[in-house]
């Protein structure tokens, strides 16, 4: 109980002595709360996601063609995959395939042969 009677004493003597300061803390913590309760109350009556109900008979196979749902999302000019090219065209080749020069080479082989150094180095 001593320490009860501490606690209490200590918060009457904050309250007489420093009453502007505790009407202003108290105040502000009296906004701050009802403003939560105000954004709470705010969340739980305008619920933003919509509950989808999923059709147990409507059951996706590896084996069929992907539905996709008519949205304004998906454009028409949407599509799943494309194709892919096991081989450059001389086309892209120009277009993607930069050439390097001697001294990217060179700087590549030096730090390669530092990796190398590293890793036989610490080997017993």
């Amino acid at each position: 109980m001593n320490l009860l009677e501490n606690i209490e004493t200590a918060i009457q003597d904050f309250v007489y002595e420093k009453g502007r300061l505790f009407i202003a803390v108290l105040g502000i913590l009296v906004i701050l709360f009802f403003t939560a309760l105000i954004m709470v109350l705010f969340q739980f009556s305008h619920p933003t996601t919509k509950k989808v109900v999923l059709n147990p008979e409507e059951t996706f196979t590896p084996d069929q063609n992907v539905l996709i749902p008519e949205s304004v999302i998906f454009k028409d000019g949407y599509y799943l995959s494309r194709p892919k090219n096991l081989k450059w065209d001389e086309e892209e080749t120009e277009n993607w395939f930069i050439t390097p020069d001697d001294d990217k080479i060179k700087e590549l082989n030096k730090s390669n042969d530092s990796l190398v150094t590293d890793i036989l180095g610490a080997v017993p």
